[in-house]
């Protein structure tokens, strides 16, 4: 390594580092020498430079905690847009449902509309009886033809 405050030529950097994983502390013991045998006369400038290595690690490592701590909540911010679109789809589709459920929970009453359908054809006899229109025997057809079919589904009694 050159730090060019302290010496021109490269300098020897030793480095030791420890962690402590439970209580997420990390340690690293740096010292500088001109050689193997010789310090460096000026450590002012060496705890210096130290001291700006660990700001810029530490900048490093903090900066990767929050981007990983906001991965997720990004992802989530992109998707939850969706999930409120898939939210109103859903509600929509409750809404039809229990529009269906109501219309289908309404009384049916097979008697009541057997006599409609019986009283509509005593009138259609009684029009054809008095008008003579010849539209009228068709009318009167398909409605004892209901008829019919409205007495089979009348409860026994």
């Amino acid at each position: 390594m050159v730090l060019p405050a302290v010496n021109a030529l490269p300098i020897k950097t030793i480095a030791n580092a420890t962690t402590d994983k439970k209580a997420e502390i990390g340690q690293l013991i740096v010292a500088y020498a001109l050689n193997d045998s010789v310090g460096i006369a000026d450590m002012a400038l060496a705890e210096t430079n130290a001291r700006a290595m660990a700001i810029a690690l530490n900048k490093d490592n903090v900066q990767k905690r929050i981007v990983s701590t906001l991965r997720p909540w990004t992802k989530l911010k992109g998707g939850w847009k969706a999930h409120r679109r898939t939210f109103a789809k859903n509600d929509k589709a409750l809404e039809k449902a229990k529009k269906r459920v109501r219309k289908r929970k309404k009384p049916f009453y097979p008697e009541r509309r057997y006599q409609q359908v019986k009283s509509e054809v005593t009138g259609l006899e009684n029009k054809f009886g008095i008008t003579k229109d010849p539209k009228d025997p068709k009318r009167l057809t398909k409605a004892r033809g209901k008829l019919s079919k409205k007495k089979v589904n009348l409860p026994k009694q």
